[in-house]
């Protein structure tokens, strides 16, 4: 049965045989909580599946507890993350740094030392801003074939993006690929790369990210 895009055929069999109905609930929820459908519209859904009865208390719970955490986080992440090209905003950047920098000062370590930042400057004649955006999801899938793990990839401005990862990460083997990816995947002829080191004060930050879209 299809309910709100969302194909709830599982969860019908498993109210009507009695088997673990909660779990797929509680998974039905975060997908529809993933696809923007309100918990009043999930609640329906279940009361018509239960009708002329109520749907159980332990159901209902469930459920609405894994679409709020869901739903939580879906906004977590539309908050970090600029909803066309999916890059994180200078914002969640500024945040991840400025965690570094207490991890940092915890452990008795410098973000200097543990972390580097990959800047990638575009110099291209765009049309307009739909076709910088554009360009800007090519050069992140580009980015993202080379760091693969929880590197920050933020868009500081139309032409100017950044890489913030472990400085063992970053070297200039790494500036090779990336150029020829960007070359060959992204179609930007001569990126401008280089390397840059966290500055040694987390009150310097924001001045630091100012530097770099410049």
């Amino acid at each position: 049965m299809q309910s709100f895009g969302i194909d709830t055929t599982v969860l019908d069999d498993a109210l009507r045989t009695g088997s673990d109905a909660l779990s797929f609930a509680s998974a039905l929820a975060s997908q529809a909580a993933q696809q923007g459908v309100p918990l009043n519209h999930l609640l329906s859904h279940l009361e018509n599946l239960y009708a002329p009865r109520e749907p159980a208390y332990d159901l209902v719970r469930a459920a609405s507890i894994a679409w709020a955490d869901a739903r939580q986080h879906v906004s977590l992440h539309e908050t970090c993350h600029d909803p066309l090209t999916d890059l994180a905003t200078s914002q969640h950047l500024a945040e991840r740094l400025e965690g570094i920098y207490r991890k940092a000062a915890v452990e008795g370590t410098s973000p200097a030392e543990t972390h580097a930042i990959l800047s990638i400057g575009v110099k291209h004649a765009y049309v307009n801003e739909l076709d910088a955006a554009l360009s800007a999801i090519d050069i992140a899938q580009a980015l993202r074939t080379v760091f693969v793990r929880d590197e920050v990839i933020a868009a500081l401005d139309a032409r100017s993006l950044v890489v913030l990862a472990d400085a063992r990460q970053v070297n200039d083997d790494v500036l090779r690929v990336v150029a020829v990816l960007m070359r060959r995947a992204a179609g930007i002829p001569s990126p401008h790369l280089r390397i840059e080191s966290l500055p040694l004060r987390e009150a310097d930050i924001a001045n630091f990210l100012v530097a770099l879209s410049s």
